[in-house]
């Protein structure tokens, strides 16, 4: 990993990839399955899970695959990406932060109903030229939260305040360099080599200090699963539907 990329933390949207990955395989069986009704129907299932796939790619994923919306955090302060205006602001500079759920409905695309959306907005105040408090807003995330580029920790709104506050009230460069240090949770990599268990053994459980759901290495007593996230151990319980295979 290059220098540069310890002394910063990038979130993405990582949730749209993973519904990518589930539309590739939910998609095709559904296929297959209205194909079941006669032949004709292999064709006509093919253009509308073709053209509901991509309408969803092209409404939701491409927007999150891209890194025009990623919020960077450095020891200087956030850097806001090009969907955002391409904003940067100094921890110097930021005031009070705070944050809400906005929701809203729009048609459906089939037209029948209405889908509700609700986003976690950052609300954040800063100090203009003229020294007075502006208002900004972040539209952070319709899926709960962000994860950290390259690492496992998940960041809801909630906990990006709390690391905001953090940087903004510490005036020491390297007491903001060892909180975005220590901000990052796992790497993807370690990650992975730690899950290197049998599907039964790798459940997937909750962490109570962060809220991140991701997947365990259960072969590993309690006392030494720690959330790939933030570290805590307040983690749930795992449930033992193969309790043979788990034991």
């Amino acid at each position: 990993m290059h220098e540069d990329e310890d002394t910063k933390i990038i979130l993405e949207k990582r949730y749209s990839r993973k519904i990518t990955g589930c539309m590739l395989f939910v998609l095709p069986v559904a296929w297959l399955v209205t194909g079941l009704v006669g032949p004709p129907a292999y064709l006509v299932g093919a253009v509308f899970y073709g053209l509901l796939f991509l309408a969803l790619l092209g409404k939701y994923i491409f927007k999150d695959l891209s890194d025009s919306e990623n919020i960077v955090i450095t020891s200087v302060g956030v850097h806001l990406g090009e969907g955002f205006g391409s904003i940067k602001i100094d921890w110097r500079d930021l005031g009070e932060l705070y944050t809400k759920t906005h929701t809203s409905s729009h048609s459906s695309s089939s037209g029948h109903g209405e889908v509700v959306v609700e986003t976690d907005v950052i609300y954040h105040e800063t100090k203009g030229s003229d020294q007075d408090e502006h208002t900004h807003t972040i539209d952070f995330s319709q899926w709960g939260g962000r994860f950290v580029k390259d690492h496992m920790a998940f960041y809801t709104a909630a906990r990006v305040i709390e690391m905001f506050k953090k940087l903004r009230d510490t005036t020491s460069v390297k007491e903001r360099l060892e909180l975005i240090k220590n901000g990052k949770g796992m790497s993807i990599a370690e990650y992975k080599e730690n899950l290197q268990v049998p599907f039964w053994n790798r459940p997937y459980l909750t962490c109570y200090d962060c809220g991140s759901e991701l997947r365990y290495n259960t072969k590993l007593p309690q006392s030494k699963r720690t959330c790939p996230s933030c570290g805590s151990k307040e983690i749930s319980e795992p449930i033992k539907i193969f309790p043979d295979k788990q034991a």
